[in-house]
């Protein structure tokens, strides 16, 4: 299994070694498992699919603060030979691929950002009944009812909440605190990162409002709203974020010349 120091990551190789590889940062409660198999295996390219720490194969503990986890991808990437990369995250994932590209915008040539705006909607009550394991399932299912749109397949949904009502309610915790504390800032005039932003139309935890601003705040952004669908937007509409994310990779490595 591949890991770096306590990090785990799933790795295809679809493509040239010189290319620029993306790097998959999931969400929440998540893991590397959580991205469908053709965003994981983009045809074509180097994929780095990482679980952050506490999560999924991953050592360590939960980090409160989003700033933490950007300092853990960056770490990752120094210890993985990997000087610049495409980074597309989902939900906090995105959150933490925006601050690295504010930290070190040297090292980003794309931002797909899925679910994500200029903060986040999570009700105070439940990251505190969160940290109590008595309330843990209460608080699972009052999260998980604001995870998908309408028309969510149900044996989808139950496989995502029995995900999240397995991690340990530590981590979990951690990440509505960094979530919570999530508020987007604009980058400096010299950053320009190319960037696509997917969002549920029907995202509760990040309504569209929220990402248009988003998008209107990063120059050149492109903001796709996906009709339908909630938080859990690439599950929901796995086949037309995959095309998305497709066609935005390789615009973005259409500037860069390979050898």
């Amino acid at each position: 299994m591949p890991f770096i120091d306590d990090s785990f990551f799933a790795l295809y190789r679809g493509g040239n070694p010189a290319r620029t590889p993306i790097i998959l940062l999931h969400g929440m409660g998540s893991s590397h498992l959580v991205w469908p198999g053709s965003i994981r295996r983009l045809e074509g390219e180097n994929v780095y699919a990482l679980d952050l720490p506490g999560h999924g194969k991953s050592g360590g503990n939960g980090l409160q603060l989003i700033s933490g986890y950007a300092s853990i991808v960056v770490q990752f990437m120094d210890e993985a030979k990997i000087y610049r990369a495409i980074l597309i995250g989902h939900s906090m994932g995105s959150a933490i691929a925006l601050q690295v590209a504010r930290d070190h915008s040297e090292r980003v040539v794309g931002l797909g950002l899925l679910s994500v705006g200029t903060s986040f909607h999570i009700e105070k009550s439940v990251q505190e009944s969160i940290e109590n394991t008595k309330m843990l399932s209460d608080s699972v299912e009052c999260l998980s009812k604001k995870l998908f749109g309408r028309k969510i397949d149900k044996r989808l949904a139950d496989k995502v909440v029995k995900g999240l009502s397995e991690v340990r309610p530590t981590v979990l915790a951690a990440d509505i605190h960094a979530c919570m504390g999530y508020q987007f800032r604009k980058f400096q005039e010299t950053i320009s990162i190319s960037t696509r932003i997917i969002n549920g139309a029907e995202d509760q935890i990040v309504p569209p409002r929220d990402a248009i601003l988003l998008a209107e705040s990063i120059p050149g952004a492109e903001l796709e709203i996906i009709s339908h669908s909630g938080h859990m937007v690439m599950l929901e509409e796995s086949e037309q974020v995959g095309e998305l994310l497709t066609s935005f990779v390789k615009k973005v490595n259409s500037t860069i010349h390979y050898a």
